[in-house]
């Protein structure tokens, strides 16, 4: 199964939850000590035990928040680009800087507070000094709220990019709605689909893998992406349409030689003539979809069509009958071949 980058993201809760989750631990830890010494240095032991638990607890936190989030720039390229579009990388980087830097804050206070406790000698002073230091310990946490706040909806972001083996070849289908993609991915991958969120895009995306004999390969039908002109997309959505160049091997455009889908031929051209500009250095195939629906005449014309704008691998395909579908996984494994790696079974 692929590994989601950012599943160990911890979560981080609000600071007022923090910060009662660390004392009800603190006064338990203080609370479970007791001996027959007068009724002071009962005191100094249990609120210097309440000072370090409560400290160390939330320095353990905050240090494994920071550990928790991946560099971006160490992320697969398709990842990185994406992540780069919903988080700036840099800025991340200073949030990170800031909750180490009050780790090391925290640190310091522990050891003062601590180290005052001995030189107290009446119970009044002593729970006050321990007050004083949760007092300034919630002054260092609260002020890291706007860093826990963008970690938050950085994390929320992350955490819906869809899961992709970016080690596994992936073939990228593209072509308008409703020309028979997700029938063909459907047919091709039976059972083995997932539906996951892709930024910049009200639809999901769907991850098919096909496995044949020692070989793996994942089918990527991308609603909302691959399915419009370049003109009528924000820099943002063309950043989510670049990320997909360092996940594609293939390219698999699908045509509906019907209209049915509710675009011209010319306009399918088009935007076919467009994601080849796009992917100048993929690999492509044309799947002529429904060829059942059309006449061998009109098969023909879009055939030649096709041929006269360079494309050289075009197969007919039917997702109600099937036929060709032998000469079409035929030709798409044979064009993965180069990317694949052997299955451990």
């Amino acid at each position: 199964m692929p590994e989601d980058p950012f599943k160990d993201f911890k979560f981080i809760p609000q600071v007022d939850e923090m910060l009662e989750t660390t004392y009800s631990i603190a006064n338990k830890r203080a609370d479970s000590i007791s001996g027959k010494n007068d009724t002071v240095i009962l005191a100094k032991r249990r609120e210097e035990k309440r000072i370090q638990v409560a400290y160390k607890h939330v320095m353990e936190f905050l240090e494994a928040v920071v550990k928790s989030v991946p560099d971006l720039s160490a992320l697969p390229p398709f990842y990185f680009d994406l992540a780069q579009v919903l988080v700036d990388n840099d800025l991340l980087k200073k949030k990170l800087g800031r909750i180490s830097g009050a780790i090391r804050v925290l640190e310091r206070l522990m050891r003062e507070h601590v180290r005052a406790i001995p030189r107290l000698h009446r119970e009044a002073a002593i729970h006050e000094k321990r007050k004083e230091a949760f007092g300034r310990m919630k002054s260092v946490v609260d002020k890291l709220q706007g860093d826990f706040e963008y970690l938050r909806a950085a994390r929320a972001k992350l955490r819906a990019l869809p899961v992709i083996d970016t080690d596994v070849p992936a073939i990228v289908i593209a072509g308008y709605p409703n020309v028979g993609k997700s029938s063909i991915v459907n047919n091709f991958c039976g059972s083995k689909i997932q539906v996951a969120a892709y930024p910049f895009t009200t639809k999901d995306i769907t991850i098919g893998h096909y496995q044949k004999g020692f070989f793996n390969v994942q089918l990527v039908d991308t609603p909302g992406v691959l399915d419009r002109p370049m003109v009528e997309r924000n820099v943002i959505e063309r950043q989510a349409i670049t990320a997909l160049k360092h996940l594609a091997n293939i390219i698999a455009f699908v045509i509906d030689p019907t209209q049915n889908c509710g675009y011209s031929i010319d306009a399918q051209l088009a935007l076919l003539d467009e994601v080849a500009k796009s992917f100048p250095t993929i690999p492509r195939m044309i799947i002529i979809a429904k060829k059942d629906l059309v006449t061998k005449e009109e098969l023909a014309t879009i055939t030649t069509r096709l041929q006269e704008l360079g494309e050289t691998t075009i197969v007919p395909y039917s997702s109600i009958s099937r036929e060709n579908e032998d000469q079409l996984l035929a030709i798409l494994m044979d064009k993965v071949k180069p990317f694949q790696r052997r299955v451990t079974r």
